[in-house]
């Protein structure tokens, strides 16, 4: 009896042990990307496809820096070359083909981008906000936000690889069922000056002001 109590003993024990050692789940992680990594810069890829599967847009690459709360910079390198930049308060995009340029407030254009929802202003308001885990998938374990009002995004995934604490892979989906998928080449967390979000219009573009004080 003793040695079939010992041997029970040692399995809770053991089990307690696995479970004090398991890994985060992925909303775990983004909680923890969103509330502690506070500046880093990396590069990334974006496709667009339509609810068919359909190419929507051709492909893109380009590279973002952050610097919580709500200073970011991400910029589309090719085929097109646009900016969307935020020093916290006030968010510019700037579409450099077309040499036009939009102001808005942060908070009146969240949440309008990537950038916005992962190098905002930190956690995602339970408020504004549903998160659930997801089933595994493309070697990934996923998370899935989901806005609690009607707005530009039906659903945000967010992919983490193994015990990472970077996402990988980051999904958009839209009210009609257009999908925006970003794949994050690299990722550094590193120190970025501030100044690097304190951005001015060119000389001769048009500003569209949306509502900035």
């Amino acid at each position: 009896m003793t040695t079939i109590r010992n041997l029970l003993t040692g399995a809770v024990l053991g089990l307690a042990a696995l479970s004090a050692f398991a890994a985060p789940s992925a909303a775990e992680r983004l909680d923890a990307f969103l509330t502690k990594t506070q500046e880093g810069a990396g590069t990334f890829e974006q496709r667009v496809v339509t609810k068919e599967g359909e190419e929507a847009a051709p492909a893109a690459r380009g590279s973002f820096q952050f610097k919580r709360p709500g200073q970011f910079l991400w910029r589309y390198e090719e085929p097109y070359r646009q900016l969307i930049v935020s020093n916290g308060e006030t968010l510019w995009f700037y579409d450099e083909d077309l040499a036009q340029v939009t102001k808005n407030t942060l908070s009146g254009a969240l949440p309008t981008s990537p950038a916005s929802i992962l190098f905002g202003t930190g956690r995602l308001d339970s408020a504004e906000w549903t998160i659930s885990e997801s089933p595994a998938a493309e070697g990934l374990d996923w998370v899935t936000a989901k806005p609690r009002e009607a707005g530009v995004f039906e659903r945000v995934e967010i992919g983490f690889r193994g015990e990472g604490d970077a996402p990988v892979r980051m999904r958009l989906v839209d009210g009609f069922g257009q999908v925006t998928t970003l794949d994050f080449l690299s990722f550094e967390g590193k120190s970025v000056p501030a100044s690097v979000f304190e951005w001015t219009p060119p000389e001769g573009v048009d500003v569209l002001d949306m509502g900035t004080p």
